[in-house]
Order: structure tokens, then C-alpha cells, then sequence
């Protein structure tokens, strides 16, 4: 839900963005937000349907998950690295 709202540049789930970024990047950075915040609630739907049905054991399910999610979220950290200059944007 999250990141449709940012894909959609709708303001419910919206941070205080605008006193960190420049009005012109606040679109293209909530396109690219909204794509990793996607790309996560895939990877966490996935793997609960993984660990349902328990396909993998604990051990590899714990690192396949780890490894899964620090994808799109380091990518979410790169996109805030490069709108705004810093890693984690702050009010």
C-alpha cells in the first residue's frame, strides 16, 4: 500500500520529504521509493508462502530471506543517498 501511494504521488503515507529534497526531485525519488517499497512486500509475501509450506529449512530461509530483503533495501538507501546527499532522510 505504501508504495503505490508513493507511486501514485499520493500524500497518505507520505514523509517529510519536502524539507529534504528539492520541490523538482520529490517525484522521480517517491517513483523510485515506491518501486522498493514494492519490491519488499513481494519478497516478504514470497517468503511467507516459503515458510508455509515449509519449502526451505530454518537455516537457509533465514539467510535466503536476509539476503532477499537487503536488496531493495539498500537500493533504498542509494536512492536517498543520491536525491538528497544523505543515507536516511530526516525531518
Amino acid at each position: 500500500m505504501m508504495g503505490l501511494c508513493h507511486l501514485l504521488n499520493t500524500r497518505l503515507f507520505s514523509m517529510n520529504i519536502a524539507s529534504a529534497l528539492d520541490a523538482d526531485k520529490i517525484v522521480p525519488y517517491r517513483r523510485r521509493i515506491g518501486i522498493f517499497t514494492i519490491l519488499l512486500g513481494v519478497v516478504v509475501l514470497a517468503m511467507s508462502l516459503v515458510e508455509q509450506n515449509g519449502l526451505v529449512g530454518g537455516t537457509a530461509f533465514t539467510i535466503l530471506y536476509v539476503v532477499l530483503a537487503a536488496i531493495p533495501l539498500i537500493l533504498m538507501l542509494l536512492t536517498n543517498k543520491k536525491f538528497s546527499g544523505k543515507l536516511i532522510l530526516r525531518r
